[in-house]
């Protein structure tokens, strides 16, 4: 499966990669992805808002790692 770099526009370095999504698996992440929603509506707002709760403390944790990736990248 090939990957998706991600590139340096510095000086063409790699900065990352991820495997590429083959087109014929989409159906299945899409149908998955409408089981999750409705698993997420369960939640209610307040299970919702735990759970964004949670991200929220992750990414404050990792703002400066995520920060200087973003940087990388742009």
């Amino acid at each position: 499966m090939p990957n998706l770099n991600s590139l340096n526009p510095l000086d063409g370095s790699l900065v990352g990669a991820v495997p590429s999504t083959p087109v014929e698996t989409i159906p299945e992440l899409v149908a998955r992805a409408r089981r999750a929603q409705g698993e997420w509506a369960g939640l209610g707002s307040d299970g919702r808002g735990e759970l964004l709760a949670r991200a929220e403390a992750r990414f404050k944790t990792e703002a400066q790692r995520l920060g200087e990736l973003i940087t990388r990248e742009m």
